[in-house]
């Protein structure tokens, strides 16, 4: 039976010394009557994204302590009630963001790592991972390229894509929705490619929501499954059902995701 959130230890926010100022995050420390079961940085989404998916994250992250992790949520340079603004943020910043989260945690807990993402944040999980590696990884509705990753963050600033990529690589920026994305952030977005990834032989959980793409997704995500296991990577797919809460105007939460997520890490170190 779950320990009730009620008896897990409080969350401590702080502010976490880091290159270019300080980075905001929340401590969920484990359920002190459970066994460590290791350590999970999350990974939050780009823009509007990050802020509609807090509610689930935090939900997420008390359920992931009462069952013996300790959670790291982190707001990276430029994001959230980080230092720095979006203007400034640059993919090696986020890199050592991560790292410099991971070797707090590492400071204050025994292994696995874990590296949990939604959406934007599971591309920079998949990318940390290839290049400094991972025990394990769970991602939430990832996008399956740093190209749609860059498409889908376009979108809201016009309906033409290209044009708006033209004129990002002319000027160097371009506003989207509020936020300042520079050419240079972008670019190291859009090179992101997963089958080229070189992964170290880990787990990684891929949870689903059904989409417009649904079957094409599942279809390409199978395919990279294939690719990675070459490496020893066992990627499990993970269809769930729900609503997308990354992209609604209110607070949405989506049940199943959670159950699924729960059910995952009840039943196996992940």
């Amino acid at each position: 039976m779950n320990a009730p959130f009620s008896s897990t230890p409080p969350v401590e926010p702080f502010y976490l010394d880091a290159e270019h100022g300080l980075r905001f995050c929340l401590h969920h420390p484990p359920h002190p009557l459970r066994p460590q079961r290791g350590a999970i940085i999350y990974l939050p989404p780009l823009g509007d994204e990050m802020e509609r998916t807090r509610r689930m994250a935090h939900l997420q992250a008390r359920a992931f302590a009462a069952q013996g992790f300790a959670v790291l949520q982190l707001d990276l340079f430029g994001c959230g009630d980080s230092s720095g603004q979006f203007a400034d943020a640059r993919w090696p910043i986020w890199q050592a963001d991560v790292l410099q989260a991971q070797a707090w945690l590492a400071a204050r807990y025994p292994p696995p790592y874990l590296l949990w993402g939604c959406r934007f944040g599971s591309l920079l999980a998949l990318e940390h991972a290839a290049r400094f590696g991972a025990h394990g990884l769970i991602l939430w509705h990832p996008f399956l390229s740093g190209r749609s990753c860059l498409s889908q963050f376009l979108r809201s600033a016009g309906p033409s894509i290209v044009k708006l990529r033209s004129h990002l690589w002319q000027h160097g920026h371009l506003d989207v929705d509020g936020y300042s994305l520079s050419a240079e952030l972008a670019r190291d977005i859009d090179c992101l490619d997963l089958p080229r990834l070189q992964l170290p032989a880990c787990d990684i959980d891929w949870f689903a929501l059904p989409g417009p793409a649904g079957a094409r997704s599942e279809t390409q995500v199978l395919r990279l499954a294939q690719d990675w296991q070459r490496h020893q990577v066992r990627l499990r797919f993970h269809p769930v059902n729900g609503l997308p809460f990354w992209s609604s105007r209110t607070i949405l939460t989506c049940p199943a995701l959670l159950r699924a997520t729960r059910v995952l890490s009840e039943l196996e170190p992940v």
